[in-house]
């Protein structure tokens, strides 16, 4: 990208890590161009709507099937390339199908406070400032 080192407090990456063919390249250009913080949100690949969402895209077009799903330790491993031992927080969203956030929105709303390995979305935001 055309910005100097730590140009951005913030640089954001929302479900881009999963369409792209060198995620570990995105990652690297976007750590050196952020000042503060990354914050990634990924799609999780132990999640039951993950999970449903690949089957389906095997068996129709869907733009999944181009996606790479990913876990908590997966993306854990590719900050590790970029920063060594990276200091980050992370947590879950969306624990249950959507055709049952009705009767389980407020259950999902309490757990989206737990770093469950089993939400659909995964938020991580890696600490940068101070290096």
């Amino acid at each position: 990208m055309p910005f100097q080192d730590g140009s951005f407090d913030l640089v954001a990456l929302i479900t881009v890590l999963e369409f792209l063919p060198e995620p570990l390249q995105a990652l690297r250009e976007a750590e050196r161009v952020a000042a503060e913080r990354l914050y990634l949100g990924v799609l999780n690949k132990t999640s039951f709507l993950g999970v449903i969402r690949r089957i389906k895209a095997k068996f129709t077009e869907s733009t999944y099937r181009q996606a790479t799903f990913y876990t908590i330790g997966e993306v854990k491993r590719l900050l590790e390339e970029i920063e060594g031992r990276p200091s980050f927080r992370w947590g879950s969203v969306l624990h249950f199908p959507l055709s049952g956030h009705r009767l389980f929105g407020g259950l999902d709303r309490f757990l989206s406070f737990r770093r469950s390995p089993f939400g659909a979305f995964l938020g991580i935001c890696l600490d940068i400032g101070g290096r």
